[in-house]
């Protein structure tokens, strides 16, 4: 039986699978406009209500798979069998345990940023206080022309991050916009283009953030951000989630369905029916509810969840939480996230810490060089490196949780969302008028944020096939 295997995409690419009956075919977005869209598979959209994310290469559609990153598919051709199989190679077992050398990881980061940015483009960076677009913007000062890239750094009231990020600009030459949002009322036609324009959808809670960015007057640059290098620098839990994790990991999967059973009455039994597995992050505000039930029943999520878990139980947390979390929900909720904003305003995305030869570099560096797990700290060398580059001190410096008013923007676009949410024919109208009023009379304004995110993408997306 002959056999072919299918390489996942690196970068910002993402590589999907078409399993038909009779031939199995690599497409991306324009293919699958050119055929018409496809039809949404509604087991997949219940997963991703429930979790926020798909914890499977499976996805919104049927029989459509998207390779991210460490996803190989084989398809066998006698009989057009699709197997589909993740081998994660960032498991801390299989680094190198290499000492950093800085010279050697700029050389990669520097490279990364070259094979991922069109320099006959205008760049727009995404700069936050952080590490990882702090180090974009050394590269690119070094790769690009100055003058031809331009931060951009959302101030959020409570974690403000403007004064780090104006710092790095100003010393690297880059104009800087700092955008701090008082109003979030958007045009309507504004939100109808990114629905539209969306293949898969993200649940993140700032999923519209970077509708309020002036981006329109960038259509055709690059869009530059630092999302992907969790899943090989190190990905450490908080310790409340670390906790968490430990303790749902020794109560039985029937317990937890006991719990589940209950989940209707309060969000706190939803979370409390969650496996070890789940616990790095697959949860929505929705997850509580009966919406997801209505498209396919608890019972049968529970045991996918209960068979993922089974997969993982040896696994020490912190490879555990780099696999799924770095498999899934950074590529299909984060990093999904930005690619919708590429799409709406036609840039070229680029994700420079996704580069396949930089990942490589990055895990296979010694544990002590990437993280302190007694003291959950993570990234000891991209901060020295930063100290050095900067002159900011990365130790001291404080993480700033990135946070996006999504109250106040469900608030400043009531109607039509309601309008979206109500109308869009995802969901059984009984349930969801009940199910709507619930979350409207307990200030659940996260459900509603995450009900409009889904339901707009079911409402207005061009890749779905209608007909």
């Amino acid at each position: 039986m002959k056999s072919q295997k299918i390489a996942p995409a690196f970068g910002s690419e993402s590589r999907y699978l078409l399993a038909e009956p009779d031939r199995v075919s690599v497409l991306d977005e324009a293919a699958i406009l050119a055929r018409g869209g496809l039809s949404v598979d509604f087991s997949g959209v219940s997963h991703l209500v429930d979790s926020g994310a798909i914890p499977l290469t499976s996805t919104v559609f049927q029989d459509l798979h998207v390779l991210n990153g460490t996803h190989t598919a084989e398809v066998f051709q006698d009989d057009k069998k699709t197997s589909i199989s993740n081998h994660f190679p960032y498991l801390r077992k299989y680094s190198k345990q290499n000492r950093y050398n800085e010279v050697e990881f700029t050389s990669n980061l520097f490279a990364a940023v070259e094979r991922s940015i069109d320099e006959r483009r205008k760049s727009v960076l995404f700069l936050s206080s952080g590490k990882d677009s702090a180090a974009l913007a050394v590269a690119m000062a070094e790769c690009c022309d100055p003058s031809s890239v331009h931060a951009i750094t959302y101030s959020a009231p409570q974690n403000n991050e403007s004064e780090i990020a104006s710092r790095i600009a100003n010393r690297f030459g880059f104009s800087h916009d700092i955008i701090s949002i008082d109003n979030y009322r958007l045009d309507e036609v504004l939100l109808k283009t990114f629905f539209a324009r969306q293949l898969i959808p993200s649940l993140d809670l700032c999923a519209t953030v970077y509708l309020h960015c002036g981006l329109e007057d960038f259509e055709g640059c690059n869009l530059v951000d630092g999302m992907g290098n969790d899943q090989y620098i190190g990905h450490i839990p908080p310790k409340k989630e670390a906790i968490a994790a430990q303790f749902q990991g020794l109560i039985p999967y029937s317990f937890k369905t006991l719990v589940g059973a209950l989940r209707h009455y309060h969000r706190a039994f939803a979370i409390g029916s969650k496996t070890r597995s789940e616990m790095v992050g697959f949860w929505s505000f929705l997850s509580h509810s009966q919406l997801a039930d209505e498209l396919t029943p608890f019972s049968q999520r529970r045991k996918v969840w209960y068979q993922i878990d089974r997969a993982y139980r040896g696994y020490d947390y912190l490879d555990l939480r780099a696999e799924l979390r770095g498999s899934y929900i950074d590529f299909e909720k984060f990093i999904r996230k930005i690619k919708n904003a590429a799409s709406t305003y036609r840039m070229s995305l680029s994700l420079p810490w996704c580069d396949f030869e930089l990942a490589n570099y990055c895990h296979n560096l010694t544990d002590d060089d990437l993280f302190d797990r007694s003291e959950l700290v993570n990234k000891y060398f991209l901060r020295e490196f930063l100290e050095r580059k900067t002159g900011i001190d990365y130790f001291r410096e404080p993480k700033r949780a990135f946070s996006y008013d999504f109250s106040k923007f469900v608030l400043d676009n009531y109607e039509f969302i309601k309008y979206v949410c109500l109308e869009s024919n995802l969901f059984e109208r009984k349930s969801l008028e009940y199910e709507f009023r619930h979350f409207e009379n307990n200030g659940e304004y996260g459900a509603i944020y995450q009900l409009f995110l889904i339901s707009g993408w079911f409402k207005y997306s061009h890749f779905i096939n209608r007909r």
